[in-house]
């Protein structure tokens, strides 16, 4: 405000900004009052339209204050750099699950084809995205600060369709461990022939996949399982196959909380105990890892759909007349039809 004052057509706008920016600061800071025990949690919710409704003001600001607008400024500039970044910081993300990779079964010709398609999707996007650029002075004001307000949903769907991506790579790895796994158990289980016989193997197996995954002793508690398989004199009973499923159950969820693939805990939740008379149960454990996938499935293919719908929007609102005539070609109406139908065919995948 001191920089401005000699220019008094900058002062309101200027003044409508700081006190906008302030009440959003003001809103972020009461935030840090949430993330203590007791407090409600679903206080973030107030920040999505917080920060949707600083951009509106930005935008209703710029467009009725020519002195405050966006015109003859680098913005174009800098939402095509902020999508380069996002889609940089998906090959990062991508990068940190391939550490997986080499922690695990290593490059299977699946995973290695799973890469390339990560990698194809990111520049295709790219591609896409950058060519359907125009000057910033070749459409309307109006239609300028559309564009750029689409950006926001565009690049959320973005970070969402990366982190996904990722997500994807790292949960094909954790299913050929665990394919490994089941192999491994079937043969145990079918040539054991006592009750002694399969608690040693079990045992030993078990041991070395726990080892592998770095599983909390504690939580991923086989002695129960292994105890009561002992116990029973028939390798066919019932008692047994409930056993040794349990087992198996275990190794499981300790592959996929290996590869992040678990539900959020609650702070104040009690630590799992996976020994006799323990709190851990792990038909639960495995429930909650697979609603998280199934989470990471749909907003992957929504997140994917929007992607595509937001870029032919983006590229919709670049559509100019020049002398009555459209200055788009055949080839832009059909780049433009095909982003929405395979978009819409995305989405509807989840």
């Amino acid at each position: 405000m001191l920089w401005a004052r000699g220019n008094q057509k900058i002062i309101t706008p200027l003044a409508i900004h700081i006190a906008t920016f302030a009440t959003g600061a003001i809103v972020c800071l009461g935030f840090f009052f949430t993330f203590i025990p007791k407090s409600s949690d679903q206080a973030y919710i107030v920040r999505y339209p917080m920060v949707g409704l600083e951009a509106l003001v930005v935008f209703f600001v710029s467009s009725h204050w020519p002195t405050a607008s966006f015109k003859h400024t680098n913005l174009n500039e800098r939402c095509g750099l902020l999508t380069l970044i996002i889609l940089c910081e998906g090959i990062i993300v991508l990068t940190k699950s391939m550490n997986y990779v080499v922690q695990g079964e290593n490059f299977s010709p699946s995973i290695i084809a799973q890469i390339i398609s990560a990698v194809l999707i990111i520049y295709f996007i790219y591609m896409l995205y950058f060519d359907q650029q125009q000057s910033p002075h070749s459409y309307s004001h109006t239609l300028h600060h559309a564009w750029a307000f689409t950006h926001f949903p565009f690049h959320t769907a973005l970070v969402l369709l990366m982190e996904g991506t990722s997500r994807f790579l790292t949960w094909r790895n954790a299913l050929e461990i665990i394919d490994h796994i089941l192999t491994r158990y079937s043969t145990i289980y079918s040539t054991s022939t006592s009750t002694s016989v399969l608690t040693t193997q079990l045992g030993n197996f078990s041991a070395q996949i726990l080892q592998s995954v770095q599983a909390d002793p504690v939580q991923y508690n086989v002695t129960s399982y292994l105890a009561e398989i002992r116990y029973q004199g028939d390798p066919n009973s019932e008692q047994v196959d409930t056993a040794a499923f349990g087992v198996l159950l275990v190794l499981v969820n300790a592959t996929l909380k290996f590869f992040k693939i678990q539900a959020a805990q609650a702070p104040d939740a009690p630590v799992p105990d996976g020994a006799a008379g323990g709190n851990y149960d792990p038909y639960t454990d495995l429930g909650n890892a697979l609603v998280v996938h199934d989470l990471v499935f749909v907003y992957f293919f929504v997140a994917a759909g929007f992607t595509l719908l937001l870029m032919a929007v983006l590229m919709a609102l670049q559509f100019k007349q020049n002398k009555g005539r459209s200055t788009f070609r055949k080839g832009d109406w059909m780049a433009m039809v095909f982003k929405v139908v395979v978009g819409i065919e995305l989405a509807l995948v989840a």
